[in-house]
């Protein structure tokens, strides 16, 4: 199943944000797997880089996006990402270019933990639990 998994949820991993962690540690490791086809939007690798490099150092940020980058695939955003995300009537611009981009990548679902931001979107859209429920079940 390719998925587009949003910010939040490679943030819960490298913030150590401990309500959140374990969910979403085990999404990233289904990608890991090839359970999932993951995607990351590209405008995400630079948001990971900014926290990371302040939280960990931009030596252990730079080594964390190499290997993230060697298990999932990058989702444009360009122009025509960019024209579409303004089209949508999502509440926060920035879902609105997740939604765009995974559009653009024949993604069939959105994961992230902001279900809220994603009501208008043009595709399902999963939160991390949501998603592990459905792989359980399809086993």
């Amino acid at each position: 199943m390719r998925v587009l998994i949003d910010t939040n949820i490679v943030l819960d991993v490298l913030l150590n944000r401990e309500k959140h962690v374990r969910d979403s540690a085990i999404i990233i490791s289904k990608v890991q797997e090839g359970i999932l086809e993951g995607y990351l939007a590209a405008h995400t690798i630079a948001t990971l880089y900014y926290f990371g490099r302040k939280h960990i150092g931009p030596d252990a940020a730079k080594r964390f996006l190499v290997e993230l980058i060697k298990i999932f695939r990058i989702a444009r955003v360009d122009e025509y990402v960019i024209e579409q995300s303004l089209s949508l009537s999502l509440p926060d611009f920035e879902d609105a270019v997740v939604c765009a981009s995974a559009d653009a990548s024949d993604t069939v679902a959105v994961i992230t933990r902001d279900k809220d931001g994603f009501k208008r979107a043009t595709m399902p859209v999963f939160s991390p639990s949501e998603m592990l429920g459905i792989l359980a079940a399809a086993q």
